[in-house]
């Protein structure tokens, strides 16, 4: 062994059931995991001991004081292994994942079989996902882009009119530009007649998990590995939260514990802290029942974005999004006016914008929008509303 000391897994049970000859009860204190492994191992240890007294069960969903104080305070009974079901739920997993191991021999003989020198890994989640990858592989490759041009409305605002195309009946989509130019010649300027106009309001977007940031970030040239390295060297410091954590909320103890630092982490951001005045829960981003909470700014607020380049090339810029994303939590909805139109000599032709009224959150951070892919970015938050008269455009779309 590279420490020099020799280990057993047989010494390490005879550890384990000397030190616990005197108890008057097991807990299993791991943290809260959807998939029960950490109850699944606590039962394992129990049972190798031959303890045959109380086990009880301690909850925790990070590690801060007060959940660890929680946990102490509400300490639960177990029953016997087999009626437990997280011990349940987490032991039919294990077992299919040492069942599954076998596609992994295969799938990796079938590859060097043709000449590649390479281990295929499968099992539960991976040959679902190699298999999601492929198909979607084969459909990108399959795909040939064709280009269509229709007739379109434009108006003075730069709003844009267009008909709803029924592929099944319609006939107004050419393949080339020169027949959309002939079918322009039937329609000429029209007054534009707005249909309603109705007041709406947006709240903010979820907090993020580790995914929608490596995602956010990657558009900036960071890479996942070393996003989720420089995160962990941050989250041992207590500047952000637990990182591997599908949670989109927090828990209430979590806002309570986090509220007295709010305008201490927008003056390192640079979030204008005028704008963060919702500061009551809300029910979709604070709720109880997570596993760790969503990722978030931790307990120790660093000095400034500058002071965070120790931890890695990513971490100014992990920090200011995680915190840009935390606090748009704290700002108000995003209010905006949704109107609808169309051209009056040829009512097919409609159109929906949205004006702003409030910015709300957008003005602190727009989690959706970032996290958007390229045909829903770039919502116009600018829109002034309908103009008054449009005029006919050959506009190129592709399938």
């Amino acid at each position: 062994m590279k420490t020099g000391k020799i280990t057993s897994k047989a010494g390490a049970i005879a550890d384990v059931k000397k030190a616990a000859q005197n108890a008057s009860a097991i807990v299993i204190a791991t943290d809260k995991d959807p998939s029960g492994e950490g109850q699944l191992i606590g039962w394992e240890v129990i049972q190798a001991i031959g303890w045959k007294g109380p086990v009880k069960r301690m909850y925790f969903i990070d590690e801060s004081e007060k959940e660890l104080q929680n946990g102490f305070k509400n300490i639960m009974d177990l029953p016997s292994y087999n009626k437990d079901g997280e011990y349940v739920k987490a032991n039919v997993r294990s077992q299919w994942d040492f069942l599954s191991m076998q596609l992994t021999r295969l799938a990796t003989h079938a590859a060097r079989s043709k000449g590649y020198n390479a281990v295929v890994r499968q099992g539960r989640l991976k040959s679902v996902m190699t298999k999601l990858v492929a198909d979607q592989l084969a459909l990108v490759k399959a795909y040939k882009k064709k280009p269509y041009f229709e007739v379109k409305y434009k108006e003075e605002n730069g709003n844009v009119y267009a008909r709803k195309f029924d592929e099944d009946k319609d006939n107004w989509r050419f393949n080339n530009k020169a027949d959309a130019e002939k079918d322009q010649k039937n329609y000429g300027p029209s007054a534009v007649i707005q249909d309603s106009k109705t007041r709406n309001e947006t709240a903010p977007g979820k907090l993020l998990d580790l995914g929608g940031l490596a995602s956010i970030l990657g558009t900036r040239g960071y890479k996942s590995k070393d996003v989720l390295v420089t995160y962990q060297k941050m989250y041992e410091a207590k500047i952000v939260s637990y990182p591997r954590t599908e949670d989109k909320f927090i828990s209430t103890e979590q806002f309570k514990e986090m509220l007295p630092l709010v305008d201490k982490i927008a003056g390192v951001v640079g979030a204008d802290v005028s704008l963060l005045t919702h500061r009551k829960p809300r029910p979709t981003h604070v709720k109880n029942g997570g596993a760790h909470g969503a990722n978030r700014p931790g307990t120790s607020v660093p000095t400034s974005l500058d002071a965070l380049s120790t931890y890695g090339l990513s971490a100014k810029a992990i920090y200011e999004t995680l915190a840009k994303n935390f606090l748009a939590m704290f700002g108000e909805n995003y209010v905006y006016d949704s109107i609808k139109g169309h051209m009056e000599k040829h009512p097919a032709f409609t159109t929906t914008v949205s004006v702003p009224i409030d910015q709300g959150f957008k003005a602190i951070f727009d989690a959706d929008q970032e996290t958007a892919d390229e045909s829903e970015a770039g919502v116009d938050d600018t829109n002034v509303g309908l103009g008054k008269n449009g005029s006919p455009i050959v506009a190129e779309g592709v399938n």
